[in-house]
């Protein structure tokens, strides 16, 4: 009986005795180890790539949230600046809180100086522009308000001494014409004074001021309307100045008139004086 012999193979029994089972067993094991090794490869750059989009989208989240909350405290400081820039006005029947005092120094600050806000915006337009307009009409004119709590001190005696002061302070009205007009307004002594220059006190006087008041002004004052009163009472005072105005053109002589006048009567003094100076010559000559 003949035995055959198994084949010699160096390469698989180099390092020992290796039965045939555990060399195809180990051949299977080395094949899947590589296959693994290839799968891991060929999906490694999706993770990669997934790795550095999940970090892109977190910090863009990251960003969005600072933004939000800057804009937030950005919106919260805007509304505060806003809200302290724009003062509330006070209602027109109910006093100013601080109280406002008038002194002789006090700068001019526009022809309406409503100090103790009591007069809304649409009244201050429409008496500002009834200011302008007047003082274009009527040449040299000028018309100041204040509306003040008080005057400060005890040096006036009254409020038309301190409006006659201010006045005259401001000086208002051009030296020429002389036809300025202060509006002096006192809530908390509800009273009110109409100071005119020296060329308007015939026309604007004591008697023509206080029908004037009385009639347009004094009924909104009673009703805490003070925006109406102050702008009849403009109304009424640019109306006025409009007709002083008119009149003094209408009666005002023509400048060529004046001369056509003057001419008879230097004609009539010359002859006069060549009479006289002939008598005397006569006289002299024929005793």
């Amino acid at each position: 009986m003949t035995i055959q012999a198994e084949p010699f193979h160096p390469s698989s029994y180099e390092y020992g005795a290796i039965s045939k089972q555990d060399a195809v067993q180990q051949q299977t094991t080395t094949a899947k180890t590589h296959s693994g090794s290839n799968d891991n490869e060929v999906f490694a750059p999706y993770v990669r790539i997934g790795l550095i989009y999940a970090t892109v989208l977190i910090f863009g989240l990251i960003c969005l949230l600072v933004s939000a909350i800057a804009a937030s405290t950005s919106s919260t400081s805007s509304s505060n600046q806003t809200t302290s820039n724009n003062p509330i006005k006070v209602p027109l029947s109910t006093p100013p809180s601080s109280k406002v005092l008038a002194t002789l120094n006090m700068p001019q600050q526009g022809p309406l100086m409503d100090l103790i806000h009591i007069i809304d915006d649409e009244t201050s337009t429409k008496i500002l522009s009834e200011i302008s307009t007047v003082e274009l009409d009527v040449p040299g004119c000028e018309i100041r308000i204040l509306l003040v709590n008080n005057i400060k001190g005890k040096l006036w005696s009254s409020p038309k001494q301190f409006a006659t002061a201010l006045f005259n302070m401001w000086e208002l009205g051009s030296k020429e014409t002389n036809n300025g007009v202060l509006i002096l307004f006192l809530l908390d002594r509800r009273r009110i004074e109409v100071e005119v220059g020296v060329r308007l006190n015939v026309y604007m006087d004591q008697s023509w001021t206080e029908n004037m008041l009385n009639s347009v002004a004094v009924p909104n004052f009673k009703n805490g309307d003070y925006g109406s009163g102050i702008l009849n009472i403009v109304d009424s005072v640019a109306d006025r100045l409009r007709e002083i105005e008119d009149g003094m053109k209408a009666t005002t002589p023509r400048q060529d008139d004046d001369d056509s006048d003057s001419v008879p009567f230097y004609c009539s003094l010359v002859l006069m004086l060549c009479l006289l100076g002939c008598g005397i010559y006569n006289d002299s000559k024929y005793p």
